[in-house]
C-alpha cells in the first residue's frame, strides 16, 4: 500500500469516526446520557477529522451554538481538504 493510500485511509477513518462520535453525542444529549467531551471532539477535528465534524455539525444540528466549533471546524475542514488535494497530486 502506498503512502498516499495510507494517508487517504487515515483521513477517511478519522472523518468517519468524528462524524459518528458527533452523532452519538447528539443522541446522548437527547436522552441526557453520558456525553463525549468537547475537547475530544475538537482534538479529533484538529487532527484531521474536521470535514466529518463539519458535516455532522450541519446535518445533525449539533454544536452549532459553540463559536469555536461553528467558526474553526469549517476552517480546519478547508485545511484538511487542501492537504488531501496535495496528497492526491503527489
Amino acid at each position: 500500500m502506498s503512502n498516499t493510500s495510507m494517508i487517504l485511509l487515515f483521513f477517511t477513518f478519522i472523518n468517519f469516526s468524528l462524524y459518528i462520535q458527533m452523532k452519538v453525542d447528539h443522541d446522548r444529549k437527547k436522552y441526557k446520557s453520558y456525553r463525549i467531551s468537547e475537547i475530544t471532539l475538537f482534538l479529533l477535528g484538529l487532527g484531521g477529522g474536521a470535514i466529518g465534524g463539519t458535516l455532522a455539525m450541519f446535518i445533525h444540528d449539533h454544536k452549532k451554538n459553540k463559536w469555536y466549533f461553528r467558526n474553526l471546524f469549517p476552517i480546519f475542514a478547508l485545511i484538511d481538504a487542501y492537504l488531501i488535494y496535495i496528497f492526491l497530486t503527489l
